[in-house]
């Protein structure tokens, strides 16, 4: 871990020049936004590559990270550049005070106990659904927060429902690796803008973090309790 702590650190100067964005980002944010994969990672890739086609070592089974984990980099994009989200599907604005019946709360942690994300839905002033996943330990709490907030969506997707789904999330980079981009560069992203576009009912909206929100409270405790799990997804109710 301190290794990589270092190597983030060399990277992260790169990463503010190549992007221009300001020094207060957080390096997994632009590593998002660039399609960059963590230095060491990248090394692990390389170790792992030579270990196997030159050396003959085989690959251990432990070392395979799950398939929901993987970030693919995607290049090609189907829908028209003309084709685009709803003003009122992003927000940046505090959304704490919804007015609307169906809310949905989303969340990732990462701690030295491991890494976890989790969403919970409220029907009214009821919650009528919690889902939570324990994560492998080198995903980063932004990488969680992304995979949390996929998930919320493909359930509000599931829905069928005319009426407004809001979904809130307490980290504005979030929101932003689905919105600042006509064509997102990870898969995960993409396939949340994705859903939205079709989908012009899903809203997503930041909510302040700790501020007294049950829903988001709530999202905060089951994503940490995730990381007890020895399992990829499970549903609480």
């Amino acid at each position: 871990m301190r290794m990589a702590r270092k190597l983030s650190t060399i990277q992260r100067s790169f990463l503010l020049n190549i992007s221009g964005a300001y020094s207060t980002t957080a390096t997994t944010a632009l590593q998002v936004t660039l399609g960059t994969a963590q230095l060491h990672l990248q090394l692990q890739q390389e170790s792992r590559f030579i270990n196997i086609c030159r050396f003959n070592q085989p690959l251990s089974i432990k070392d395979l990270p799950l398939p929901d984990e993987i970030e693919i980099k995607v290049s090609s994009w189907a829908f028209h550049l003309s084709k685009h989200l709803k003003q009122s599907q992003i927000s940046l604005e505090d959304g704490g005070n919804s007015k609307n019946f169906i809310n949905i709360y989303s969340d990732g942690s990462k701690t030295e106990l491991g890494v976890g994300c989790a969403f919970c839905v409220f029907v009214g002033q009821n919650i009528t659904h919690r889902w939570s996943a324990r994560l492998s330990n080198k995903k980063t709490a932004f990488q969680a927060e992304i995979i949390a907030l996929r998930e919320s969506v493909k359930f509000a997707k599931n829905l069928n429902t005319d009426q407004v789904v809001n979904i809130h999330v307490d980290n504005r980079a979030r929101i932003q690796a689905v919105s600042n981009f006509i064509k997102p560069n990870k898969n995960t992203p993409r396939n949340i803008k994705k859903i939205l576009l079709y989908h012009s009912n899903i809203e997503i909206t930041w909510i302040m973090a700790h501020a007294g929100n049950k829903g988001n409270e709530v999202a905060d405790i089951l994503a940490k309790q995730a990381k007890l799990h020895s399992i990829w997804g499970r549903w609480l109710d």
